[in-house]
């Protein structure tokens, strides 16, 4: 279990020093986020932070019983005015009467962010207000909604303002829960109640309550109240008004129709997610929860199909089959977004197909599950092949194999035809393949490395393939303390994905890797003047490498390094920019 971290900082940090952490903490969190970690706490923390972060009015802590409650509600709506943008004229005296009393001072904003983050810090005042407010029937019914209005009029009447132009603009979570919970609270019912909110939610305008806080609200409401709600949506779905808007999509009243729906009428709720589907895969999870207490596994595993192909973005009805491509390999995933979606998926499939007896598919699944889950781990990856069917997922073996080979090769890696017979290969065949152990693969290994060491053939081909062994030898052995040019150079070369090398290293680590260390020394010491590169073909001016290869070849093959050495001073003794990056690389010239 993770440890406390709480805990461990109250036991390294100054009492100051935490009330430091904290104020910084929630200057840098958003209303969004803020809500989010209140809702996280036992409900006695959150009472507490709650009071702190939000308190009510001082006024209205010293008010006398209810008589001074209008006077704060007028100063907190002169405040709400005083932060309005000053474009055009103020109003006049009589348009301002209870609603928003805007004065000829008022700073203006170029865009409405600021005003919007200002205004909210005033309606978070209002809303412990509310209610008693509304009881004492004194105030207008529709303030909020002329303060909508009005703010849009503001926005426009600006000719130079481009804010009409980019709205439109979130209202925020403050002023839209202030504007609920008064038009719930002067609405005589279910339906004048929803009938006055849709017009502000469904048509084109310059701003937008906060949809998270529309639909936070008609989810905080009682049972009672919520069912009340959504019989009145049950009764218009083929109203001309409403139909358009319950109909499934994505507005935020289909949302809400769809998820009372799925509380007080089930069945309507699948119609919904079958009627979707096809264009939606995340209606799949409902209809096969649906399947499955009906054990109808089947039809769970066909649902599972679709609902997978969906994830990944095929099109044209294709559906995703396990045995066939790796999902791990899939470039249209982003698995920061759909991780635990998908392991979800996966886990309940290989469930259903069990059950079924679809003994292949489920093997094919749980191997499908470990990759995607960790995708470089060797070792999981082998413990899987070692307990399921091999001919069953042969096809998915081949693919990780080739994952792994381009991953690891980076730029190195050609086609797998050509890649297929080189030490990293061998090393994946040795570790999922009992009939190939430690001497099958140190055997070919060590015979690959003598070729190389012997042989005249050209070394472009196996750079890569040399630079990742000797690296991978340096990180669990001798070998970078014996050749520190060499290795300085060598992670210079071609590389590929990092997350790769963990369990690459250790296999090799487990498979002898440290016997290769002498015939490979033996190749460097042999053939690194072959790596040095020919100042004559450079037309740049960098000459690093040239003489990092000459200081490798100084450290395994002394003859060789004065030969070149002796060449350049002849060839390329006006190359300044050479001789300054050979002695920039500590390499002495007499």
């Amino acid at each position: 279990m993770r440890e406390s971290i709480g805990r461990n900082l109250s036991g390294v940090l100054t009492k100051g020093q935490l009330v430091q952490l904290l104020d910084t903490v929630f200057k840098i969190l958003d209303e969004e986020n803020t809500k989010a970690v209140l809702a996280e706490l036992a409900d006695d923390v959150s009472t507490k932070v709650t009071q702190v972060l939000y308190p009510e009015p001082e006024e209205l802590k010293k008010a006398a019983p209810q008589e001074n409650f209008v006077e704060i509600w007028n100063h907190l709506w002169d405040e709400f005015g005083k932060i309005l943008p000053k474009v055009g004229q103020a109003p006049k005296e009589s348009e301002a009467k209870n609603v928003l009393h805007v004065t000829s001072q008022v700073l203006g904003y170029t865009d409405t962010s600021q005003f919007i983050s200002e205004m909210n810090k005033v309606t978070k005042k209002m809303l412990p207000l509310l209610k008693v407010i509304h009881d004492r029937k004194e105030e207008n019914e529709s303030i909020f909604w002329d303060a909508v209005k009005k703010i849009e009029d503001r926005i426009t009447s600006n000719p130079d303002s481009k804010m009409a132009a980019e709205g439109p603009h979130n209202l925020g979570w403050a002023f839209t829960e202030c504007l609920l919970k008064w038009t719930w609270l002067a609405a005589p019912g279910a339906e004048a109640f929803l009938n006055r909110l849709v017009q502000v939610t469904i048509q084109p305008a310059l701003v937008e309550l906060d949809e998270k806080t529309v639909f936070d609200f008609f989810f905080s409401l009682s049972e009672d109240e919520q069912r009340q709600l959504f019989d009145y949506f049950a009764r218009q779905v083929n109203d001309p008004v409403w139909k358009e808007y319950l109909s499934p999509g994505a507005n935020i009243w289909s949302q809400i129709y769809q998820n009372y729906s799925k509380i007080f009428d089930h069945a309507a709720y699948l119609q919904v997610c079958r009627d979707l589907f096809r264009q939606n895969w995340q209606y799949g999870p409902p209809l096969i929860s649906h399947a499955v207490q009906e054990d109808d596994l089947a039809e769970a595993d066909r649902i599972y199909e679709q609902t997978m192909a969906g994830v990944i973005g095929l099109e044209n009805g294709r559906v995703w089959r396990p045995e066939e491509d790796l999902l791990m390999a899939d470039s249209r995933i982003d698995p920061a977004q759909i991780k635990e979606t998908i392991h979800d998926l996966l886990t309940g499939w290989i469930g259903a197909v069990e059950r079924l007896g679809l003994h292949h598919r489920a093997h094919a699944l749980k191997l499908q599950l470990i990759t995607y889950q960790h995708p470089t781990d060797w070792d999981k990856f082998s413990a899987e092949v070692e307990q399921v069917d091999r001919p069953a997922v042969s096809n998915l073996i081949d693919q990780w194999k080739r994952i792994v080979l381009e991953a690891t090769l980076g730029s190195g890696f050609k086609s797998m035809e050509e890649s297929s017979d080189c030490w990293i290969k061998w090393l994946i065949d040795a570790a999922l393949d009992q009939d190939k152990n430690t001497d099958w693969f140190c055997d070919k290994t060590t015979s690959w490395i003598t070729s190389l060491t012997h042989g005249t053939q050209d070394l472009t081909k196996e750079r890569a393939l040399l630079f990742i062994l000797t690296r991978d030898l340096a990180a669990h052995g001798d070998l970078k303390n014996m050749f520190t040019s060499l290795l300085r150079i060598v992670e210079r070369g071609p590389h590929g994905r990092a997350v790769y090398d963990k369990s690459r290293r250790i296999w090799l680590k487990r498979m002898g890797g440290e016997q290769f260390i002498t015939p490979l020394t033996n190749f460097w010491a042999k053939n690194v003047a072959k790596f040095v590169p020919n100042p004559g073909v450079e037309h740049k001016s960098d000459y690093t490498t040239h003489a990092m290869w000459l200081a490798a070849t100084k450290e395994l093959d002394p003859i060789s390094f004065q030969r070149i050495l002796d060449q350049w001073k002849n060839d390329y003794k006006l190359r300044r920019n050479l001789w300054k990056a050979i002695g920039e690389g500590g390499i002495p010239l007499r």
